[in-house]
Parts: C-alpha cells; structure tokens; sequence
C-alpha cells in the first residue's frame, strides 16, 4: 500500500493541487482524495485542531473504487493548525506487516512558506527473530529529520537516527531503515517522526505479534490497534510517574 494524496480547495482552479504548489496553505475549505494500487478496505484516521488547542480525532473505513480512488475527507473547513491524515492496515500471515500511509498540512493565517509531510511505515516482522522498520516520504520545510525509538513503558530511547534537509524550499525525499535490535523483539516500541523546525511529526507503535510481548499485566495486543495500544500504554505511564511522584514527597 503506498497511497498518493491529492488536497484540492473548494475556491482553487479545479486542476490545482495544494500539495503541489508553493502556495501558502491559509484557513479555508479543502477535501482530500487518497489513491492507492490496493483495493481493499482502509482505516483512515484524522486529527484537526480546535479553538481550545486540544485535537478532535475521528476514524472510518474507505473502500477505494476501481481505480484506487477513495474520497479521504469531503469538504471541510480548515482551521489554523496541524491537520493529519493516516491510513493504515495490518496483514497477518507468515510475515506480518503493518503499514501506514500519513499526511502532515501545517495551515497558517499568514503567508508563511508551505510546511508538509507525507510519511509512509512499513514495520516487518518474520518469526522468530528479524523485525525491520522502514520510513519514507517527502517533506517541504524544516532543517532536520528525525526518527526516534523508545520504549515508552521504562523511559528509554533506544535509537535516534538524524537526516539534515536542504533550505531550498522544495519537495525533499526521504527514505530511513531500521533493524530492530533482537533484545528489543518482546518489547513494545514507540517510533517518532519529527520534522525539526516545525510542529510536524508522527508517532507509530510497534508491537511483534509473533512473539509473546513482555507486557504488564494491564497492556494487550489483543486488538493490536494503535489508538488502543497507545492509549493504555499512556495510562500506564501516567500510573508510574505519578506513583513516583508520591514516592519522592513520601521520601522529601
């Protein structure tokens, strides 16, 4: 799965694309269109920000039609922000494979230059022991990339690998692979994509279903959901640091 985004505004010539341009990308009505060699029903995901400054999410499936068009989002209105966009799916057999397709627009009210990303995860798993992470794309706007693993239930980063980008306003791909170490295979693992000078990033959870994780009793996989996953991990997290905090007053 490799899906292409096209992003159109409802006040734009027909054939322009906001993705394309170097236009700044303003509040205003837009929708977005995803094509895709694959035919197969989709998880879509979005995240659009709000006057209070929390995000809404909202998530459904899309069925491309014979030309692996799908309408991703209809005609909505813009707000100044970070939008994302992310379809993702998940392939259980021999070798299990999730992939991610995802798209960062940062809207502005000014006329500042376009900041964009388009992000695509493919996470491999062959039993019993080789795990691979792939994250490629392109970015316009930023100084460096970044990808980062953690793993986010003992606080430890484990991996950081850097890409400087060029500052000459243009599209700029990007490809990075990773091997995941071997003492990391039981582990749940948080990825993290960041567009350095810039609000854009992007996280993927990575969990091996072919192996027996080392989990608390309180985290899963029966669903192996990233929403799910990331939420209880993020409670767990939220346990253990105010658990500590009580220790430190107890001990002060």
């Amino acid at each position: 799965m490799a899906w292409q985004f096209l992003l159109q505004r409802q006040d734009a010539p027909r054939g322009y694309c906001w993705l394309q341009g170097q236009r700044p990308l303003q509040p205003g009505v837009y929708r977005l269109w995803g094509r895709t060699t694959e035919r197969q029903p989709t998880t879509v995901e979005w995240f659009w920000p709000t006057d209070s400054g929390r995000y809404q999410y909202r998530r459904r499936e899309v069925t491309p039609n014979r030309e692996g068009v799908a309408l991703l989002l209809p005609w909505t209105f813009w707000s100044a922000g970070t939008w994302a966009i992310r379809c993702w799916e998940e392939q259980p057999n021999g070798t299990w494979e999730s992939r991610s397709d995802g798209l960062l627009v940062r809207v502005t009210p000014g006329c500042e230059p376009p900041q964009l990303a388009a992000f695509h995860w493919q996470y491999r798993c062959r039993f019993p022991w080789h795990q691979t992470l792939r994250v490629k794309g392109w970015v316009l706007g930023g100084q460096e990339l970044s990808l980062r693993i953690h793993d986010p239930l003992r606080l430890a980063l484990v991996l950081h690998l850097q890409q400087p980008l060029p500052t000459e306003g243009r599209l700029v791909p990007f490809c990075l692979d990773v091997a995941i170490p071997q003492y990391l295979y039981q582990r749940v693992l948080l990825a993290v994509v960041q567009v350095g000078g810039t609000p854009l990033g992007q996280e993927w959870l990575l969990v091996n279903p072919l192996v027996t994780p080392r989990l608390t009793p309180e985290l899963t996989v029966e669903s192996r959901s990233l929403a799910d996953l990331a939420e209880q991990a993020a409670t767990i997290l939220r346990r253990r640091q105010a658990g500590s905090a009580r220790n430190r007053s107890t001990h002060g």
